[in-house]
């Protein structure tokens, strides 16, 4: 069976792989070689799950400021900016949150998710082990022992035509990311070879891999970490239709990113085939 699944109406720059086949490994390792990105199916991540996850998002992320920081205790920063010559390096977009205690169902249901992305996350990381001809198929997976991963649920208010890109061009500093979407138009992939910006498709069931700029070095560059983008209505060098563009922006856009990043104190090496 091909890893590569039917990927009518998607660009083939981001491919749709199934991790249960037997050619997942070098599918996956040369997607992430080519772009940095795939559509990812698993058994472990059913199509219903995946609904209810995004589901708990939206209610979380819509219930009242008083329902989401009920159960705050500690703030993780002062209220005053920083010096910049001090914090500078800092990256605040990664604090820890707290499940709000008005929508308890929705944290078991993301926990739920949270655990389930995690067994992908070491499948993945011997799937790479695997595609890269690695001697030791758990040499990633090593790195990785204390769950040291972040879910962030993601709310973009709608903006007007004037806007540029609703999230600004970035590649991930860790080492993988899973990113459930609700399948608005928007994510964009950096296609260096054509230097436009690529569609990142929706395909229901799947999630998106990417591949973090740590990864990327502990392979000697082998696998990519892309650039990446929300696009806006007035994003430059996009391939995204503009009317989708348009219609999109004039809604919210929901989705629910799992960083995975290696243990604290794992020194940054490239990984060889010794």
């Amino acid at each position: 069976m091909s890893a590569t699944l039917d990927v009518r109406g998607c660009d083939m720059f981001v491919p749709l792989v199934d991790l249960d086949s037997t050619e997942s490994a070098s599918a996956i390792v040369g997607a992430l070689q080519t772009s940095g990105f795939l559509l990812l199916k698993s058994p472990l991540l059913p199509p219903t799950l995946l609904q209810r996850a995004l589901a708990a998002s939206k209610e979380v992320l819509l219930s009242p400021d008083a329902a989401k920081y009920g159960v705050q205790e500690h703030t993780a920063t002062p209220p005053q900016l920083p010096d910049p010559k001090r914090y500078a390096l800092r990256n605040y977009k990664e604090l820890p949150t707290l499940t709000p205690a008005a929508a308890p169902t929705s944290g078991e249901v993301l926990t739920e998710l949270y655990d389930a992305m995690e067994e992908v996350k070491l499948q993945l990381l011997t799937a790479m082990a695997v595609g890269l001809n690695l001697n030791d198929p758990s040499c990633f997976i090593k790195l990785h022992q204390e769950k040291n991963n972040t879910l962030r649920l993601l709310h973009y208010l709608p903006v007007s035509e004037t806007q540029g890109n609703r999230c600004k061009e970035h590649s991930d500093y860790g080492s993988v990311t899973l990113l459930l979407t609700d399948g608005s138009p928007g994510l964009e992939a950096f296609n260096d070879k054509a230097n436009r910006w690529v569609p990142v498709p929706h395909v229901e069931g799947a999630v998106v891999v990417n591949i973090g700029s740590l990864m990327s070095a502990w392979t000697k560059g082998s696998l990519r970490a892309t650039l990446h983008r929300v696009a806006g209505p007035a994003s430059q060098a996009s391939d995204t239709e503009p009317e989708e563009l348009r219609q999109a922006c004039a809604m919210p856009r929901f989705s629910v990113a799992f960083f995975a990043d290696l243990d604290p104190g794992v020194e940054l090496r490239q990984v060889g085939r010794e």
